[in-house]
């Protein structure tokens, strides 16, 4: 399945049936020909609320507040390396935001993915992280939250 095909079905998934009912990101990692992959897609609302709680009302720089939230509440550790996250492209609709990018390195294979997952989840009231892994081959997911923020995965 096409990377357009999958974002369009979180988008479905997330629309205005769970925008507000289910309190709820999905962060997907994927292996292209330009390295590792991220694709977050949050609830506006809810992220909106939080880059504000976090940074004053400054909507208007949100790649720039974007990556900063991401820097400091999300860490990947791949093989034992730590990725950061650099925000390519940033789409909006009426009730998500979608962001897309690559981690900052490249590897041949993968043998371990650490992820802590701290985003959204002290400022939005029952929030889970989905972390969707699709790398050597393989798919693996994973539910975060306020009692779990760590997870991992060894191939």
């Amino acid at each position: 399945m096409s990377k357009k095909k999958i974002l369009v079905f979180f988008l479905l998934l997330t629309g205005p049936g769970f925008s507000h009912d289910i309190k709820l990101a999905i962060f997907e990692m994927s292996q292209g020909k330009e390295g590792l992959q991220l694709n977050i897609v949050v609830d506006k609302e809810d992220f909106l609320r939080t880059l504000s709680a976090n940074y004053g009302d400054n909507r208007y720089d949100l790649p720039y507040l974007a990556s900063q939230y991401f820097d400091s509440h999300l860490i990947i550790r791949v093989n034992d390396q730590c990725a950061t996250f650099t925000i390519a492209t940033v789409e909006q609709n009426r009730y998500n935001i979608v962001l897309a990018g690559s981690l900052n390195m490249t590897v041949d294979w993968i043998e371990e993915v650490q992820v802590e997952n701290y985003c959204m989840i002290d400022e939005i009231d029952r929030h889970e992280n989905i972390v969707r892994l699709k790398l050597n081959n393989s798919e693996r997911s994973f539910r975060l939250n306020r009692h779990r923020v760590i997870t991992g995965a060894k191939y």
